[in-house]
């Protein structure tokens, strides 16, 4: 008896991000019609998709669509310190969060590393405690797991959807 062998792909365009763990032979078989229902989805949703060049992480394959709206949620000014104020800032957590706010809806990135989001918390002096440095691990961690953050890759993060919503009408406010 032959074992199958098992693949993993996570496909995102934009919002919508997909991920399966299962066997190869369903994934081979089904990939296409994957990629045309998370397309149209996409599409239905208000996205534009052109042509999806698949990039392959060697740990974890994955399909990845970049967005022709890859800044809508960009927002036109801001410092970290006036994100941190608007979302009355008061702990290690909350300075991620602002600072990730600010990576996303400023600067327009979708995924950040560990040392710009704590570069980028350095920005609100009124804000950053040096202890927060020394706890960032364990902060990042509880984000992911009650999650606000989704860690793509090792050390790179970005914002959930549920996050920037959030983050976006509190913002708006």
């Amino acid at each position: 008896m032959s074992e199958e062998k098992s693949s993993k792909i996570r496909i995102k365009m934009g919002m919508i991000e997909l991920e399966y763990e299962g066997s190869e032979s369903f994934l081979k078989k089904e990939l296409p019609d994957l990629l045309s229902a998370v397309s149209t989805l996409y599409r239905d949703s208000g996205g534009a998709v052109a042509h999806i060049p698949p990039q392959v992480d060697p740990v974890a394959p994955s399909v990845t669509a970049p967005t022709t709206n890859q800044n809508a949620n960009k927002i036109q000014q801001g410092t970290t310190g006036a994100i941190a104020a608007k979302l009355n800032c008061s702990s290690g957590r909350d300075l991620v969060l602002s600072a990730a706010a600010k990576l996303t809806f400023v600067d327009g990135v979708e995924t950040m590393s560990r040392q710009k989001l704590l570069d980028t918390m350095k920005e609100a002096k009124s804000y950053y405690r040096s202890t927060y440095s020394g706890n960032l691990t364990a902060t990042l961690s509880r984000l992911i797991k009650t999650g606000a953050l989704n860690e793509p890759s090792n050390e790179v993060y970005a914002l959930t959807a549920q996050s920037i919503t959030e983050l976006r009408q509190a913002l708006d406010s």
